[in-house]
This record gives C-alpha cells, structure tokens and sequence, in this order.
C-alpha cells in the first residue's frame, strides 16, 4: 500500500566473547605459572627459604586461579544468560513488526471511514443513518466479531425507522380505529 513503511528492529544475538577470552589467556597464563613454580619446588631443598618462599607463591597463584576460573564461569553464564535474552528480544520484535505491518490496512480503512461518515453528515444524512452505514464497514477489519457487530449496527437505524414509522401509523390510525369501533357499537 501506498505510503505504507517497514519498521525494522536488528539485534545481535551473537555472545560477546572478547571478555571470555581475556578470561582463558589469564588461566592459561595462571596455569603455566603453577606449573613453573612447582617445577622449582622440585628443585628446591626441603625445608628452605627459597622452599617455603615457592610453596607461598604456588598457593598463591593457585587461588588466583581459582579465582579466575570462578570469574569466567560467572561471565560465561552471564553471556549464555544475555544471549538468550537477545534471542527472546529479537523474536519478540518480529512478531510486533508483523503485528504491525498486518494493522496497518485497518487503520486506513478506519480513516477513509471515518472521512466518508464526516462527508455524509456535512451532506445532511441524520448522524444516526451515517454511523449505521459507516461503522460496520469500519468494523469488519477488526476481526469475526467486529464484523458481527457491525452487522447488528447496520440493522439498527432500519429498525428505528420502522419503529418510528409504526408509531406514528398507530397515531393516525387511532382515529379510524375509533370510528369502526363505533360503527360496529351500531350495528
């Protein structure tokens, strides 16, 4: 349709995963650390201060490690955790883009509707005949119960009018009633 626009909403769901890595290069680093430091423990007399000063640092650098490993847990959940938000988001605003995109004839029919019901009434048409022709037409995109409704809404001025009509027959019918009442009383 003419004048009709797409709204378009991307979203990366893509972990970002330079956090995660920093993380691996610092464990790896920490690891081969241990590793060193317990290769000169080996060396080392028992019982001496270069010992003791390395059994220090292996404990150390093993609760850094620790640490580290924690941290990188904590972030890879994290990630897991926001990229699976970021998936739920971008489902989420596909369904409104299409939401929307579906809505929009809707909407112009309401206002090309709502233009026609204006005209009518400028024209002279009774605001009550005007709205019973222009709201069901208004309606119907609305769904199947719109539509039923507006079926009902279109009845109603020719139900007003035949009840006004009535009325007034029944008025001017009276009189007449009331001469064959009293001709028969004479009979």
């Amino acid at each position: 349709m003419a004048g009709e626009k797409d709204v378009k909403i991307r979203i990366n769901t893509e972990a970002n995963t330079a956090g995660a890595k920093e993380a691996q290069q610092s464990m790896a680093s920490l690891e081969a650390e241990v590793k060193r430091l317990k290769e000169e423990l080996r060396n080392a007399s028992i019982g001496s201060e270069e010992f003791e000063d390395l059994s220090s640092r292996i404990g150390a650098a093993e609760r850094k490690l620790e640490e580290a490993t924690a941290q990188a847990k904590a972030f890879a959940r994290g990630t897991d955790q926001a990229s699976s938000a970021a998936k739920s988001l971008s489902h989420g605003t596909d369904q409104v883009n299409g939401s929307v995109k579906s809505f929009g004839p809707q909407i112009q029919n309401t206002a090309y509707q709502l233009q026609d019901l204006a005209v009518q009434i400028g024209g002279g048409t009774s605001a009550f005949r005007a709205l019973g022709q222009q709201l069901p037409q208004m309606l119907t995109g609305f769904g199947p119960m719109a539509a039923i409704i507006g079926a009902v809404v279109a009845g109603l001025p020719l139900l007003v009018t035949l009840l006004t009509q009535t009325g007034d027959k029944a008025e001017e019918s009276g009189p007449k009633f009331k001469g064959y009442k009293d001709a028969l009383k004479d009979l």
